[in-house]
């Protein structure tokens, strides 16, 4: 299998283990090909630990875990100092085998609950892959750092460390019951796929062989003016260096050998300040790169939104609803699928085959043949007479 195929099939299934975390999958994907890093923010319990334990797996990748403290010492990450190098060279050096410096992904929980005495470590080893240690400077094999926390940054002397993670995501409780009975069922689906370290350079050449022409490039800056317009702000550092790579980092992510419109929506997940800000970036970025992509995604959005409130007959049983109840439910986001079906159809006429569209063409029908389901299966319902 090419690289290529592999990659597809890592982020197929890990779509498939993860419900409702397909953005945080594809970010994923993005950092590790761009040779960034990536933060995921949200309650305890929604799997970030987990998440980048598996990660690591599909890319052979070797792994440090640690949950930060403000106790937690700078030995208990980057290694205790050689007895040996103090006693025969006088010298501070550091045993680095075996913990982070020593591991190609670093997942850091409670990143910012870390001391000030790690923070100077954090930063270098992020922007310059090195660490000081003794009287050299070393080289790190560090692929990407992905990091977690349960709240945001309070103390402004962590605003440069929140700066360096690229992709933030907020990972939330699963609020799709067909996901949660599944998983309550079956349990999350196998992982198998994995790239080697060659597959992943030939991935990593992929992104730098994606075109940037000045095409591109007008892309981005009419979508800066537009995030500005809108009060979203991003330093000369995010808009020059990072946005280009990201950008075509996704589009290798989505399977393109050039930027589409819709590989650009990846920004919204980078200039995010907090999490609540992400609709109304993703709904600039998209006006600005890609204005029916952006309609279409408007369009999937309002369909899963409806079917969250889709009934069933377990619902009768259990009297949450009455069958008359349920009827009237179907009826209503019936209405709603009818639509967005319609909505989608005559963007189609107009986008000229656009992937976000026909994928919305998908999501959509893929809903409406669900609700006929789900109704056959309520019409045909006898609730037992009490």
């Amino acid at each position: 299998m090419s690289a290529t195929k592999k990659l597809k099939s890592v982020r197929k299934e890990l779509k498939a283990r993860y419900a409702e975390r397909s953005a945080l999958v594809d970010g994923a994907l993005t950092a590790i090909l761009a040779g960034d890093h990536l933060l995921m923010l949200g309650p305890p319990g929604t799997a970030k630990s987990d998440f980048a334990e598996k990660f690591a797996t599909c890319f052979k990748s070797s792994f440090f875990e640690i949950q930060l403290t403000k106790d937690t010492a700078p030995e208990e990450v980057f290694g205790m100092f050689s007895a040996k190098q103090m006693m025969e060279n006088d010298l501070y050096k550091r045993n680095v085998k075996d913990c982070a410096p020593d591991r190609q992904i670093w997942f850091l929980d409670e990143i910012f609950k870390s001391s000030s005495a790690l923070l100077n470590g954090f930063l270098l080893a992020m922007q310059q892959r090195k660490m000081r240690n003794g009287n050299e400077m070393l080289s790190l094999p560090l692929e990407t750092v992905m990091a977690a926390s349960n709240e945001y940054p309070e103390d402004a002397s962590l605003d440069a460390l929140y700066d360096r993670f690229s992709l933030k995501f907020w990972l939330d409780y699963l609020g799709d019951d067909s996901a949660l009975l599944r998983l309550m069922t079956d349990g999350p689906s196998q992982v198998s796929t994995v790239l080697t370290e060659d597959e992943l350079e030939y991935l990593r050449d992929a992104v730098w062989n994606i075109p940037w022409t000045t095409d591109e490039a007008k892309t981005l800056l009419k979508i800066k003016k537009a995030c500005e317009n809108d009060g979203f702000f991003a330093s000369d550092r995010t808009w020059i260096a990072k946005a280009p790579l990201l950008v075509r980092a996704r589009a290798v992510v989505n399977g393109h050998d050039s930027v589409y419109p819709g590989d650009f929506l990846v920004l919204a997940d980078v200039i995010w300040k907090t999490h609540d800000q992400r609709p109304a970036l993703l709904k600039t970025v998209g006006n600005a790169s890609d204005p029916y992509g952006a309609r279409a995604t408007a369009i999937i959005d309002g369909v899963r939104a409806a079917m969250k409130d889709l009934p069933s007959v377990d619902d009768i049983k259990t009297g949450v609803k009455t069958k008359a109840g349920a009827v009237s439910d179907l009826g209503k986001i019936q209405v709603q699928l009818s639509s967005r079906r319609d909505a989608i159809l005559d963007v189609k006429e107009k986008s000229k085959d656009n992937k976000a569209v026909l994928e919305a063409i998908d999501v959509v029908d893929e809903a409406i043949a669900k609700h006929a389901e789900r109704a056959m299966e309520i019409t045909v319902y006898r609730p037992v007479a009490s």
